[in-house]
């Protein structure tokens, strides 16, 4: 976790901020991009270079991120802390893994998640 101490002040404050949130959301694009691909609603499947290539791709991941984040902190998106770039990065290191790689992966964000719980409030 990206602070350690609950007990301090800060650590609830900037709670929204742990990376397992961030990395959390550009998975569930991820997956929704997988699943849109298998019900024949998209034409660009979930490993494509377009996702991070083509700036109306790009935005789109970068939107259903931050909804995404703003579902699992209960925070709205005035809090969300990565800029387009940021998501076009994160989308763009996952895509090209391996299923295993990606299942053990969430499986480690997910916990972290569960942990944490959301921000709603602090």
């Amino acid at each position: 976790m990206l602070l350690d101490n609950p007990e301090k002040g800060t650590h609830r404050s900037f709670k929204y901020l742990e990376p397992c949130y961030a990395v959390a959301c550009i998975l569930d694009v991820f997956h929704e991009n997988q699943r849109l691909d298998r019900e024949g609603k998209s034409t660009v499947t979930a490993a494509s270079d377009c996702w991070i290539d083509n700036d109306r791709l790009r935005r789109d991941v970068f939107d259903r991120a931050c909804r995404f984040w703003c579902y699992r902190t209960g925070l709205n998106h005035t809090y969300f802390p990565l800029s387009v770039d940021a998501v076009a990065r994160l989308y763009h290191r996952i895509r090209k893994r391996r299923a295993e790689e990606v299942e053990n992966f969430e499986a480690n964000i997910e916990e972290a998640c569960r942990k944490l719980g959301p921000c709603r409030g602090e």
